[in-house]
Protein backbone atom coordinates (compact mmCIF):
# COMPACT_ATOMS: atom_id res chain seq x y z
CA UNK A 1 0.00 0.00 0.00
CA UNK A 2 1.44 3.21 -1.06
CA UNK A 3 1.22 6.99 -0.06
CA UNK A 4 -2.17 7.41 -2.89
CA UNK A 5 -3.69 5.12 -0.75
CA UNK A 6 -3.42 6.34 2.36
CA UNK A 7 -4.49 9.61 1.13
CA UNK A 8 -7.31 8.00 -0.47
CA UNK A 9 -8.44 6.15 3.28
CA UNK A 10 -7.74 10.17 5.14
CA UNK A 11 -10.11 11.88 2.39
CA UNK A 12 -12.84 9.26 2.95
CA UNK A 13 -12.69 9.49 6.56
CA UNK A 14 -12.44 13.00 6.71
CA UNK A 15 -16.05 13.39 3.87
CA UNK A 16 -17.83 10.38 6.16
CA UNK A 17 -17.00 13.52 9.43
CA UNK A 18 -18.31 16.08 7.40
CA UNK A 19 -21.34 14.26 6.20
CA UNK A 20 -21.87 13.26 9.56
CA UNK A 21 -21.66 16.71 10.73
CA UNK A 22 -24.52 18.32 8.36
CA UNK A 23 -26.41 15.28 8.90
CA UNK A 24 -26.13 16.49 12.69
CA UNK A 25 -26.43 19.79 11.84
CA UNK A 26 -29.55 19.32 9.57
CA UNK A 27 -31.68 18.05 12.47
CA UNK A 28 -31.49 15.15 10.77
CA UNK A 29 -30.50 12.73 13.77
CA UNK A 30 -33.73 13.91 16.21
CA UNK A 31 -35.75 11.56 17.36
CA UNK A 32 -39.66 11.31 16.78
CA UNK A 33 -42.17 13.24 18.70
CA UNK A 34 -43.88 11.18 21.18
CA UNK A 35 -46.94 11.55 19.55
CA UNK A 36 -45.76 10.03 16.70
CA UNK A 37 -45.09 7.20 18.29
CA UNK A 38 -48.08 6.95 20.56
CA UNK A 39 -49.38 3.26 19.71
CA UNK A 40 -53.27 4.63 20.24
CA UNK A 41 -52.83 6.74 16.89
CA UNK A 42 -56.25 6.64 15.37
CA UNK A 43 -54.81 6.94 12.01
CA UNK A 44 -54.41 3.99 9.68
CA UNK A 45 -50.86 2.65 9.51
CA UNK A 46 -49.64 1.41 6.16
CA UNK A 47 -48.27 -1.55 5.14
CA UNK A 48 -45.53 -1.33 2.31
CA UNK A 49 -44.14 -4.66 1.08
CA UNK A 50 -41.58 -4.84 -0.67
CA UNK A 51 -40.87 -8.19 -3.61
CA UNK A 52 -37.70 -8.50 -4.71
CA UNK A 53 -35.16 -11.22 -6.30
CA UNK A 54 -32.51 -13.24 -3.65
CA UNK A 55 -29.03 -13.00 -5.04
CA UNK A 56 -27.60 -16.53 -5.59
CA UNK A 57 -25.25 -16.09 -2.82
CA UNK A 58 -28.21 -15.90 -0.31
CA UNK A 59 -29.64 -19.16 -1.95
CA UNK A 60 -26.95 -20.94 -1.72
CA UNK A 61 -26.53 -19.98 1.94
CA UNK A 62 -30.04 -21.16 2.22
CA UNK A 63 -29.45 -24.38 0.35
CA UNK A 64 -26.20 -24.85 2.14
CA UNK A 65 -28.02 -24.76 5.59
CA UNK A 66 -30.85 -26.79 5.12
CA UNK A 67 -28.34 -29.39 4.10
CA UNK A 68 -26.50 -29.07 7.16
CA UNK A 69 -29.87 -29.37 9.36
CA UNK A 70 -31.04 -32.26 7.60
CA UNK A 71 -27.28 -34.04 8.50
CA UNK A 72 -27.64 -33.13 12.07
CA UNK A 73 -30.93 -34.92 12.27
CA UNK A 74 -29.89 -37.90 10.46
CA UNK A 75 -26.45 -37.87 12.89
CA UNK A 76 -28.95 -37.96 15.98
CA UNK A 77 -31.29 -40.54 14.32
CA UNK A 78 -28.60 -43.11 12.15
CA UNK A 79 -27.71 -46.37 13.91
CA UNK A 80 -24.16 -46.21 13.17
CA UNK A 81 -21.23 -43.55 13.98
CA UNK A 82 -19.80 -44.29 10.79
CA UNK A 83 -22.90 -42.66 8.82
CA UNK A 84 -22.62 -39.38 10.51
CA UNK A 85 -22.35 -36.45 7.88
CA UNK A 86 -19.79 -33.90 8.28
CA UNK A 87 -19.97 -30.66 6.81
CA UNK A 88 -16.72 -28.49 5.66
CA UNK A 89 -15.70 -25.65 3.33
CA UNK A 90 -12.98 -27.36 1.23
CA UNK A 91 -10.84 -25.36 -1.08
CA UNK A 92 -8.96 -27.39 -3.31
CA UNK A 93 -5.19 -27.00 -4.68
CA UNK A 94 -4.78 -24.12 -7.06
CA UNK A 95 -8.48 -23.32 -7.06
CA UNK A 96 -9.65 -20.32 -4.84
CA UNK A 97 -13.32 -21.13 -4.60
CA UNK A 98 -14.61 -22.97 -1.51
CA UNK A 99 -16.40 -25.68 -2.23
CA UNK A 100 -19.02 -26.83 1.02
CA UNK A 101 -18.81 -30.71 1.23
CA UNK A 102 -20.82 -33.03 3.68
CA UNK A 103 -19.56 -36.50 3.57
CA UNK A 104 -19.98 -39.37 5.95
CA UNK A 105 -17.40 -40.50 8.31
CA UNK A 106 -16.77 -43.72 6.83
CA UNK A 107 -15.38 -41.96 3.61
CA UNK A 108 -12.48 -40.34 5.11
CA UNK A 109 -11.50 -43.31 6.85
CA UNK A 110 -11.97 -45.80 3.74
CA UNK A 111 -9.78 -42.68 1.71
CA UNK A 112 -7.39 -42.83 4.43
CA UNK A 113 -7.08 -46.46 3.53
CA UNK A 114 -6.75 -46.16 0.29
CA UNK A 115 -3.95 -43.67 0.33
CA UNK A 116 -1.98 -46.09 2.86
CA UNK A 117 -2.53 -48.72 0.27
CA UNK A 118 -1.23 -46.26 -2.40
CA UNK A 119 1.90 -45.28 -0.48
CA UNK A 120 2.86 -48.95 0.32
CA UNK A 121 2.62 -49.99 -3.74
CA UNK A 122 4.44 -47.37 -4.26
CA UNK A 123 7.45 -47.76 -1.48
CA UNK A 124 7.52 -51.48 -2.36
CA UNK A 125 7.62 -50.98 -5.90
CA UNK A 126 10.02 -48.81 -5.59
CA UNK A 127 12.41 -51.48 -4.39
CA UNK A 128 11.75 -52.90 -7.74
CA UNK A 129 12.32 -50.79 -10.17
CA UNK A 130 12.26 -51.93 -13.83
CA UNK A 131 12.61 -50.86 -17.65
CA UNK A 132 8.87 -49.84 -17.17
CA UNK A 133 9.65 -47.52 -14.13
CA UNK A 134 7.34 -48.99 -11.42
CA UNK A 135 6.18 -52.20 -12.17
CA UNK A 136 3.35 -52.99 -9.99
CA UNK A 137 2.74 -50.33 -8.28
CA UNK A 138 -0.89 -49.66 -9.43
CA UNK A 139 -3.06 -49.00 -6.24
CA UNK A 140 -5.91 -51.28 -5.20
CA UNK A 141 -8.28 -49.09 -6.01
CA UNK A 142 -11.04 -51.55 -6.97
CA UNK A 143 -11.43 -53.25 -3.70
CA UNK A 144 -12.07 -49.42 -1.62
CA UNK A 145 -14.19 -48.87 -4.34
CA UNK A 146 -16.10 -51.44 -3.69
CA UNK A 147 -15.96 -50.93 0.17
CA UNK A 148 -17.27 -47.77 -1.07
CA UNK A 149 -20.26 -48.28 -2.93
CA UNK A 150 -21.38 -51.25 0.06
CA UNK A 151 -21.03 -48.45 2.59
CA UNK A 152 -22.93 -46.17 0.05
CA UNK A 153 -25.76 -48.76 0.13
CA UNK A 154 -25.84 -48.97 3.54
CA UNK A 155 -25.90 -45.70 4.66
CA UNK A 156 -28.93 -44.79 1.52
CA UNK A 157 -31.30 -47.47 3.06
CA UNK A 158 -31.03 -46.33 6.17
CA UNK A 159 -31.39 -42.58 5.47
CA UNK A 160 -34.37 -43.87 3.15
CA UNK A 161 -36.09 -45.40 6.22
CA UNK A 162 -35.13 -42.59 8.88
CA UNK A 163 -37.10 -40.27 6.14
CA UNK A 164 -40.27 -42.41 5.60
CA UNK A 165 -40.70 -43.37 9.47
CA UNK A 166 -39.49 -39.80 11.15
CA UNK A 167 -41.93 -37.17 9.78
CA UNK A 168 -39.66 -34.25 11.15
CA UNK A 169 -36.85 -35.63 9.06
CA UNK A 170 -38.94 -36.07 6.14
CA UNK A 171 -39.58 -32.31 6.10
CA UNK A 172 -35.74 -31.44 6.72
CA UNK A 173 -35.89 -33.42 3.60
CA UNK A 174 -38.21 -31.51 1.35
CA UNK A 175 -36.78 -28.29 2.71
CA UNK A 176 -33.25 -29.24 1.50
CA UNK A 177 -34.54 -30.51 -1.80
CA UNK A 178 -36.52 -27.48 -2.12
CA UNK A 179 -34.09 -24.98 -0.68
CA UNK A 180 -31.29 -27.05 -3.74
CA UNK A 181 -34.09 -26.93 -6.55
CA UNK A 182 -34.15 -22.95 -5.92
CA UNK A 183 -31.03 -22.51 -6.18
CA UNK A 184 -30.43 -24.75 -9.34
CA UNK A 185 -33.25 -23.27 -11.66
CA UNK A 186 -31.97 -19.99 -10.37
CA UNK A 187 -28.26 -20.40 -11.35
CA UNK A 188 -29.63 -21.98 -14.76
CA UNK A 189 -32.31 -18.43 -15.40
CA UNK A 190 -29.55 -16.21 -14.51
CA UNK A 191 -27.14 -18.26 -17.25
CA UNK A 192 -29.42 -17.40 -20.27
Amino acid sequence: MGIRHNYRVAGNCIAGIVLLLAFARLGMCQTAAPQENDPASSEPQEEIVVYGKKNLVNLQYEWYTAKEEFFDLFNSLNSSDKFDFKCEYVTYLGYRKRNHLCRPNYFKSVQAQAAGQVVSDINSAAGRLEMDGLAGAAPASGRFRAKLEKMDKLMWDEMATLVLVHPELHEKYTVLTNAKQVHESEKQKRRR
